[in-house]
């Protein structure tokens, strides 16, 4: 792929057991990242109260891309509404993802062909609260989003019988063989987690985006991912507006099929997101 929107470096250890590759970003994603960190700093910390407020685990997700350059603009514009969810004090934290799939990449290709109805199984690493969780997502066709989640042994990514269990009570439309799940790909990346103040709403913000399968890693260093969790669609919020201060449109972005995308030698799909990832200004 062509650009300095990413970088692509080989990986020697396997899938199922690699962890936590770091971001390979450029001295200008750097720059903006720390500078990112200095504005979350001076956001008011959420409670424990305020958060359990705001879980949103059936919600309506929205999602933007933003250029790296345009993030502490963006942080800037929602101080005053939001407050930052600390990580071991920190006003953002590192997580490892690996997701699962069926050998025909199945949940994938529901995503591509855009079925209503679709699920993301993945095992998800919480390194600075040293938790890991095993989650089943499910977006519903009728625009809302759910997701059951239970704890894990942290680094533990193993589909065992429990967790096959777990997977096997959450999918119940067009179900599968839990059996038939294998580790695909794994994403890396830093996030800041917001919630609204007077608003029931919440924001994840995630940079230094690593995605990589068991040949290849891949860092997107000028790409910037902002989730709007709302119980409905309101485009009045200081999140969505601050959103297209920095000429970012809604648009459908996985960083699961992002991964397959680019990593998987035949797969399909997602070209015109690819591009436009490609294309961020620096």
């Amino acid at each position: 792929m062509a650009g300095r929107a990413v970088t692509e470096r080989s990986v020697s250890s396997p899938v199922s057991s690699s962890i936590a590759v770091p971001s390979t970003s450029a001295p200008d994603g750097r720059a903006s990242s720390n500078e990112a960190l200095r504005v979350l700093d001076t956001f008011d910390t959420a409670s424990m109260d305020l958060l359990n407020t705001r879980l949103l685990q059936d919600r309506i997700d929205r999602k933007y891309l933003v250029a790296r350059r345009d993030l502490a603009s963006l942080l800037d514009q929602l101080r005053a509404s939001y407050r930052v969810v600390r990580a071991a004090g920190r006003p953002a934290a590192s997580y490892d993802t690996l997701y699962f799939d069926t050998i025909d990449h199945r949940l994938y290709e529901d995503h591509r062909r855009e079925r209503g109805r679709r699920y993301k199984v993945r095992v998800r690493h919480h390194f600075e609260r040293e938790l890991s969780f095993l989650e089943v997502k499910f977006q519903q066709g009728n625009g809302r989003t759910s997701k059951a989640r239970t704890p894990r042994r942290f680094l533990d990514s193993s589909l065992d019988e429990a967790a096959q269990a777990f997977v096997d009570e959450h999918v119940t439309f067009r179900p599968f063989p839990v059996e038939s799940l294998v580790p695909q790909v794994w994403t890396t990346f830093t996030r800041a987690t917001l919630v609204g103040t007077a608003l029931n709403e919440r924001l994840t913000i995630d940079w230094d985006v690593v995605l990589r399968d068991d040949r290849v890693s891949r860092a997107f260093d000028d790409m910037v991912i902002v989730e709007v969790k709302q119980t409905r669609y309101a485009n009045t919020t200081t999140a969505v507006r601050a959103c297209a201060s920095v000429h970012a449109r809604e648009q459908a972005v996985s960083k699961y099929c992002l991964a397959v995308a680019t990593l998987a030698p035949a797969s399909r799909g997602f070209r015109p997101l690819i591009r436009k990832v490609e294309h961020l200004p620096v």
